[in-house]
């Protein structure tokens, strides 16, 4: 029987309202989790909003084209087509030792990939698909004494593979494509989208090709380019 940990709901803002996905997760159990008392390689896990997201970080050199990395809200031209764009920060990862020293890993990571795009006329059309899932890190003496990589993580939808004494395992599937079109208003370094009654304000910066919005009471954020 399959085991399930709960967890704190996680939500990802991308841009209105009317677009933000908010939901529960829970991470499938590892089998070292079940034989111990100790807390596992599910536990909560902040996500960057990517937003994030890719679970990578992008390198910051100062240019324009990663310098809005870490900006404060700026503004700047929002005009055209955009496309969701990894964000600078890494999703951070839950640890816990486990034997010898050796630390397992798991993460909750959300991102959206698609296209964002503002029009003259004031209009906003959005299309995009999350990622959602969780990955783990497991060094293999962490899992009970017989167990392999296959069966280091159970749930469903759980793909792992073995690098050397390293398990690594994900959930990550996606969503299904949605589109949505939002009128939209910009007002210095704040854009607010979608009708009075359901409007939605975050802050952003544009420097060069890349833009930062960020939710200003969760601090949410998500990055664009062209």
């Amino acid at each position: 029987m399959i085991a399930l940990r709960s967890l704190r709901c996680l939500g990802l803002h991308l841009l209105a309202l009317a677009l933000a996905l908010t939901g529960c997760a829970t991470a499938p159990e590892t089998d070292a989790d079940a034989s111990s008392d100790g807390g596992g390689a599910g536990g909560d896990s902040a996500v960057s909003s990517t937003s994030s997201g890719a679970t990578t970080s992008a390198s910051s050199t100062g240019n324009s084209e990663t310098s809005v990395c870490g900006a404060a809200p700026c503004g700047g031209d929002l005009l055209g087509d955009w496309h969701y764009a990894t964000p600078c920060e890494e999703t951070p990862w839950t640890e816990d030792a486990c034997v010898d020293g050796l630390v397992r890993r798991s993460r909750y990571v959300l991102w959206p990939e698609g296209d964002v795009s503002f029009g003259a006329d004031g209009t906003l059309t959005i299309t995009k698909q999350l990622f959602a899932g969780w990955e783990f890190e497991i060094p293999l003496p962490c899992a009970p004494l017989g167990a392999t990589c296959a069966n280091a993580v159970q749930g469903d939808g759980v793909t792992c593979t073995q690098d050397g004494d390293l398990c690594l395992c994900t959930t990550v599937e996606a969503g299904p494509i949605e589109s949505a079109t939002e009128p939209y208003a910009v007002d210095g370094q704040e854009v607010t989208v979608g009708a009075a009654a359901e409007a939605a304000t975050l802050e952003f910066c544009v420097v060069g090709s890349r833009a930062r919005f960020t939710h200003p009471e969760t601090a949410e954020t998500f990055y664009v380019e062209r």
